[in-house]
């Protein structure tokens, strides 16, 4: 996507539900980030991101107060239920010497929080997570979508809790992976397209000598996939790479190849690789004019997203990627975005909100010619009523 000042990827604040959606997060702050408390393998609180979707998504005070009324999971208490404290172990200048460990949360949390207070939400925000990138798909990406809807809002102790929740899930899923070198012949050419890469990785896996993990979780085998050298140089072949001349189309590219791959099959982890490329895209605008610095970190970041998407497409069988049928267009695109949230708000799914509101991000900031294709999986979903809709609906 080609992001100007008239797009958005971010969250349009309303003024009509900002007071609840202040006092539900500060609550919700008292939870630990997992539901029950869980940091390996544990489900994500989904409540402060759902409410935010919600918010961006227009919700009226009336709708905000029945999604919590139906909000149906149990939250660990970080103090009381699980007993955690702050032993004041985690300083400034240690903190990276303690990642991954979840019994330091709120350590994590003062240490990002007091940083926050002294500098520029844009430097902590780039300082963290050059140190936290290798883990950036730990959490199946709730940690970084977390981050992204904390910043979107401006919260200073939202963003503390984000950061904190990436530090405890923080896991080097890249094995030393470094920036692909491109050959002088092409290194002042346009870098192939996305698809093209994908379509090439087909052809040579057809022809053998890849050899998957033992059959295990999606999410699994993904996360050991993203550390794999043969993975890597199969995402960076061809000279392909991220470069900061052409990242946002390349953001458009790769923002598409994981809706249509959620779209071949909906699941937790392809529904995944769309609201976080919206979160990662998020983020990045969210910093305005970029320094040098950043630009680089951010290219590091898609470099890393690239890596696991490309992992869950070879996952997913290395599918052709579904394309729209032309006799459903004038369905998709006499159907308008205020009828779809609307129809999104009304059901208390919190993957199904959550994606229709990364959907509208992503359509908003895409060409016209992409927009369909995030219209019609949100179509799809409220048509089941679920956020893994079965019956390919308005697709060849």
């Amino acid at each position: 996507m080609t992001i100007n000042k008239s797009q958005t990827l971010s969250i349009q604040k309303s003024n009509q539900s900002a007071l609840l959606i202040e006092q539900e997060l500060a609550d919700d702050s008292r939870y630990h980030p997992n539901l029950g408390g869980v940091t390996r393998g544990g489900m994500a609180n989904h409540y402060p991101m759902t409410l935010l979707s919600l918010q961006g998504l227009g919700a009226s005070e009336t709708e905000l107060l029945n999604f919590k009324q139906a909000w149906p999971r149990y939250r660990a208490l970080i103090k009381e239920d699980l007993g955690l404290s702050d032993t004041g172990t985690i300083q400034v200048d240690n903190w990276g010497d303690y990642l991954g460990q979840a019994q330091y949360l709120l350590e994590f949390r003062r240490v990002f929080a007091q940083a926050l207070e002294h500098k520029s939400t844009g430097l902590v925000l780039s300082q963290a997570l050059e140190t936290l990138k290798a883990g950036l798909p730990m959490g199946l990406f709730h940690p970084l979508i977390r981050l992204s809807f904390a910043h979107a809002h401006g919260d200073k102790g939202q963003i503390a809790d984000a950061l904190a929740y990436m530090a405890i899930r923080y896991q080097d899923l890249f094995a030393g992976f470094q920036q692909p070198v491109k050959s002088e012949q092409s290194a002042s050419s346009a870098p192939l397209p996305a698809l093209a890469v994908w379509q090439e990785i087909k052809k040579s896996l057809a022809a053998g000598g890849f050899q998957m993990p033992a059959r295990r979780g999606s999410l699994s085998i993904c996360e050991s996939l993203c550390a794999d050298p043969d993975l890597q140089s199969l995402a960076f072949a061809d000279d392909f790479d991220f470069t900061a001349a052409d990242l946002g189309p390349q953001m458009q590219q790769v923002c598409l190849l994981a809706l249509r791959l959620y779209l071949h099959q909906p699941a937790l982890t392809t529904l995944h690789a769309v609201t976080a490329a919206q979160a990662l895209a998020e983020l990045q605008q969210g910093q305005g004019e970029l320094r040098p610095e950043e630009i680089d970190l951010y290219l590091n970041l898609w470099r890393r997203y690239w890596l696991w998407l490309t992992a869950l497409y070879i996952e997913k069988g290395r599918p052709a990627l579904p394309e729209i049928d032309p006799a459903f267009l004038p369905e998709i695109q006499t159907t308008d975005w205020d009828s779809l949230t609307r129809e999104a708000r009304a059901l208390p799914e919190v993957h199904l909100i959550k994606m229709t509101y990364s959907c509208q991000c992503l359509a908003q900031a895409s060409d016209p010619a992409d927009q369909d294709f995030y219209k019609l999986a949100v179509i799809q979903m409220l048509r089941e009523q679920q956020a893994h809709p079965r019956s390919g609906y308005g697709l060849i």
